[in-house]
């Protein structure tokens, strides 16, 4: 009987540790490679940023995604032409995307998206 409990013990402590106890998420500062449905590695994961995350160093190619409410109500802009390429948000009555940006080129740029009541501005620093 002692033996079960030490091994129940033991076991609920190696899983609380690889766990980790404090519940603390720890943000990536490069998103880790995904597998495609093929197996393929190499597949970046996008950056994604909501109304409270505005801020973002990202690598040259690498895609950004705006999550926000009513995706489709936003209009975006960018303040430097050339260093991303923006893609509305949609909704279709089957699907719904978010807005998002692909970085084109090295340097700062704000990105400024509106949805006729709110303004949000982010700034994506491209490598």
């Amino acid at each position: 009987m002692r033996r079960s409990v030490l091994l129940l013990v033991l076991a609920i402590a190696a899983t609380v540790a690889a766990c980790g106890a404090s519940g603390a998420t720890a943000v990536p500062s490069n998103p880790p490679a995904a597998s495609g449905a093929g197996g393929d590695a190499g597949v970046i994961a996008p950056t994604i940023l909501d109304a409270s995350a505005t801020t973002a160093q990202v690598k040259v190619g690498w895609f950004v995604v705006f999550k926000l409410d009513d995706p489709a109500a936003w209009t975006m802009s960018a303040d430097k032409a050339g260093l991303v390429e923006l893609t509305p948000g949609t909704a279709d009555g089957t699907m719904v995307t978010n807005p998002g940006a692909r970085a084109l080129a090295a340097g700062t740029v704000k990105v400024t998206l509106v949805n006729g009541k709110t303004t949000l501005v982010y700034t994506l620093t491209i490598v």
